[in-house]
């Protein structure tokens, strides 16, 4: 997806949804069960953590903005449905771009040009950022 330089670039990442979980098998060369197989029972899915998991989406930061406190590299995970209030990062779609803006009480506004709620289309709120700790 082609992204905007100066209103903060993403990178969508798709997903496979087909309810299928990783499971990890235990090799038995020695003939005897493993002593950790009965604490593996309980496998880890973002669809588990995330609420409304098929509304959920995952973005890839591809430029710093550090007035957010984001950077390259970070992945926002996206919720399409859920309400704005001021403050709230969001995702919209504006001149065939995804671009990354933040929720202000007067309107819609990004660094560093302010742009009108008439001219973008908000496609999902950004609810949870993941980010690497040592860069």
């Amino acid at each position: 997806m082609k992204i905007d330089k100066e209103m903060g670039e993403i990178e969508e990442l798709q997903f496979e949804r087909d309810g299928e979980k990783f499971k990890e098998e235990y090799l038995e060369a020695t003939g005897f069960p493993s002593p950790a197989k009965d604490f593996a029972e309980n496998d880890i899915s973002a669809d588990d953590l995330i609420e409304r998991g098929y509304n959920t989406f995952f973005c890839k930061m591809s430029r710093d903005i550090p007035e957010w406190r984001l950077a390259t590299g970070d992945f926002l995970v996206v919720a399409k449905g859920e309400d704005l209030k001021s403050g709230d990062l969001f995702i919209a779609y504006i001149n065939n771009d995804f671009r990354i803006f933040r929720m202000a009480s007067e309107g819609y506004w990004s660094t560093p040009y302010s742009i009108s709620k008439k001219e973008i289309k908000v496609w999902g709120k950004v609810t949870h950022s993941i980010i690497k700790l040592k860069r």
